[in-house]
């Protein structure tokens, strides 16, 4: 067989390692999609953010897929925040459209809420007279969000009547700290420092970004991504295999 060759599990363990590491940043970075490329299936990645004292707010959104290598990415910032909710909530649309735009209308989705979560994954509202569909009432909010109120619930009430039927569609939403969100907050972030350094009296900044625009900054964060994921050692498994079959048998 292929890894007959090996002689013992732990030389496929040690030609797995190597075989991995020599899967440099440079490779890595010239296999990414280019402009236009689709995936079938992806990840959306989303991170929202909102200043209180400030009142400004953003999100940045990365889609890859799953080889873990980006496919396009989109981020926003306003001085006028509204709240962090309405943040993570335009987040999660805009990475659903953008998903959608790239060739894939379910993809995994990732933000940064534990509590927006809980609200859309059930998919419908949970009032008797409203069960099955598929949208959010302001009770239903409230009971979640305590501290909503009617001024609150009108600036995300029109998120919260789409995005749980089109959350349905995706076979796994979740949320993840900033650690394993690195990017979608890089992007936030950089979104946020775009407006405030250069935007001059522009008070939002809205982009989309191509692979081929991204920082050298962001490179870095995705491919430390992609090196701990399972899909970076998929995309070595074939090369081991190769490696194991290719000695002659003793």
């Amino acid at each position: 067989s292929a890894i007959s060759n090996c002689q013992k599990p732990g030389n496929c363990v040690k030609l797995f390692k190597s075989i991995r590491d020599s899967l440099s940043r440079q490779d890595w970075k010239r296999s990414c999609p280019k402009e236009g490329e689709t995936a079938e299936s992806a990840w959306v990645n989303v991170y929202g953010f909102y200043d209180e004292d400030r009142i400004y707010g953003g999100y940045g959104v990365i889609v890859r897929n799953m080889s873990a290598k980006p496919i396009a990415a989109s981020v926003h910032f306003s001085v006028e925040g509204v709240n962090y909710v309405y943040q993570v909530l335009k987040g999660l649309d805009a990475g659903l459209q953008l998903a959608s735009k790239h060739g894939c209308s379910s993809p995994r989705v990732v933000c940064n809420s534990e509590v927006l979560v809980h609200l859309l994954a059930s998919g419908y509202c949970h009032c008797g007279s409203l069960k099955n569909v598929n949208s959010v009432c302001q009770r239903c909010a409230m009971r979640t969000i305590p501290h909503m109120n009617d001024f609150y619930f009108g600036n995300v009430k029109p998120l919260l009547e789409t995005l749980p039927g089109k959350l349905r569609c995706c076979p796994y939403f979740i949320r993840q700290k900033r650690n394993w969100n690195k990017a979608a907050y890089y992007l936030a972030k950089q979104a946020k420092r775009t407006l405030l350094i250069y935007g001059g009296d522009e008070d939002h900044y809205k982009a989309d970004i191509k692979p081929e625009e991204f920082s050298e900054e962001l490179l870095d964060i995705l491919w430390k991504d992609a090196y701990h994921s399972v899909y970076y050692n998929l995309d070595a498994r074939d090369m081991i295999i190769d490696n194991c079959g290719a000695a002659p048998e003793d």
